[in-house]
């Protein structure tokens, strides 16, 4: 059971329950701030992970445990065959109990509520280069939750500073290209662009942060030392994020700068060293 994390941007340790609610805590599904921050009981966190290969397919399954806040089972089949890829990833998640407090506002998981996620992937992968089309649906009237303070979820449809957490009835089609060039393996360019429907900002039932449709371009470039000085590893992101047309049409004027400031409409570039021992 592991009962203490240190989220990234931190340099503690926290309880698991002190450790939920970190960053921005949004929206209750009545639309009342959530409140869980401080309010919730947990007594820690276990993950149990399966893999197996067989011929061309890869099978694993992960399954999360947060006491008496939510279980996340998760499974991922991926297929390669004649230079073809696809695949397939199912997220199904339930409340523990109370979804962590006993007084519904302050719960980090509504207790009458399920989520289910579904990803796809199909593409061509050649010797040093890979092309995929990728698609993620969040049916039914569940919000698909997961701390934010414990990582980012990797769906096909994943990408830098681009995740689907807090939204339910929400899809993202991503296109993906990755190259790593045979002359300079150290070298890897990956370029993403994709386009995420919310169900509106309006239905904050259905979407914690209030956030509207958008597009999004990534291009993400790594170089990784070898040789003497193995271990650094230098990466260049830009990120591109573009409120589509008719975005928070609803919205006050006064109101516009809040919700679309540092979420939409912005070029982002981030220069990162990670050394790796």
């Amino acid at each position: 059971m592991i009962d203490a994390v240190s989220p990234r941007s931190t340099v503690k340790w926290y309880k698991i329950e002190d450790a939920i609610g970190l960053y921005g805590t949004g929206l209750n599904p009545d639309g009342s701030p959530s409140q869980y921050k401080g309010n919730i009981h947990s007594k820690g966190m276990a993950i149990l992970g399966v893999q197996r290969s067989k011929g061309s397919l890869d099978i694993q399954f992960w399954d999360y445990y947060i006491d008496n806040i939510l279980n996340a089972g998760f499974i991922q089949v991926d297929y390669k065959q004649n230079k073809w890829i696809g695949g397939v990833q199912y997220l199904r998640e339930d409340p523990l109990n109370d979804g962590g407090s006993e007084d519904v506002s302050q719960a980090y998981y509504p207790p009458d509520q399920q989520t289910n996620l579904f990803s796809f992937r199909f593409g061509r992968q050649a010797n040093d280069f890979n092309l995929t089309a990728n698609y993620t649906t969040i049916p039914g009237k569940g919000r698909f939750l997961f701390p934010r303070e414990f990582g980012r979820e990797q769906f096909y449809t994943t990408i830098g500073r681009g995740r689907p957490e807090g939204m339910g009835e929400a899809k993202t089609f991503m296109l993906k290209a990755h190259w790593i060039p045979k002359s300079h393996p150290e070298l890897s360019i990956e370029v993403d662009a994709g386009r995420t429907w919310t169900p509106g900002f309006e239905n904050v039932e259905l979407n914690k942060y209030y956030a509207d449709s958008y597009d999004q371009y990534n291009l993400d470039v790594r170089y990784q030392f070898s040789g003497i000085w193995q271990g650094p590893v230098i990466r260049s992101l830009y990120v591109h994020n573009r409120l589509l047309d008719g975005g928070y049409a609803s919205a006050s004027d006064d109101a516009l700068p809040a919700l679309i400031h540092n979420r939409h409409n912005y070029h982002h570039f981030n220069l990162i060293t990670n050394i790796y021992f």
